[in-house]
């Protein structure tokens, strides 16, 4: 090799440095950005689990007492017994419900059965998923007024199970 080459060489292999300062710039500024916008980042999660198959032939003492169920359809909602039938059919607004109405359903519905804890939501594939979110919430949970009036949290029915809407010909 040519010594004129071999210097050429070496003073390329020593002059070549990794710059660190633009990766480091980045990283002060990245980290906590990254760290403030997590706090504000919460997941809900809620239990929710396939609804129980119902089976008229064996009718048992258990059996006797009320399968609540709510079916929810673009156009309404409704609360029905799976034994006994419809009991409050609510209009639907095209994606607006009354949720307070359905709230006071459900609340009355509690106060008969107070260690009722579950319902089992049929709703429609064609439901707008934000109509469903709000429905889910209301049977979960009632805002009301303590003695003292603070607004509380009482629990109606926080175990969920969920399904397919019958079809709406059925006569739901």
């Amino acid at each position: 090799m040519n010594p004129m080459r071999r210097l050429r060489y070496r003073r390329l292999r020593e002059g070549m440095e990794l710059e660190l300062t633009p990766f480091i710039n980045l990283m002060v500024v990245l980290v906590p950005y990254l760290l403030i916008s997590a706090v504000f980042t919460q997941l809900v999660n809620f239990q929710v689990s396939p609804p129980a198959p119902t089976d008229n032939t064996q009718v048992a003492p258990q059996a006797q007492q009320m399968n609540l169920q709510l079916v929810v359809r673009n156009n309404y909602v409704s609360v029905r017994d799976a034994q006994g039938g419809l009991i409050r059919r609510i209009e639907v607004q095209p994606d607006k419900i009354d949720l307070h109405e359905l709230g006071e359903v459900l609340y009355a519905i509690k106060q008969r059965l107070p260690n009722k804890n579950n319902i089992t939501l049929l709703v429609d594939p064609q439901v707008n998923y934000d109509l469903l979110i709000k429905v889910m919430d209301r049977v979960r949970i009632r805002h009301q007024l303590d003695p003292q009036g603070r607004a509380v949290q009482a629990a109606l029915f926080p175990d969920i199970a969920m399904g397919d809407a019958p079809p709406a010909s059925s006569g739901q």
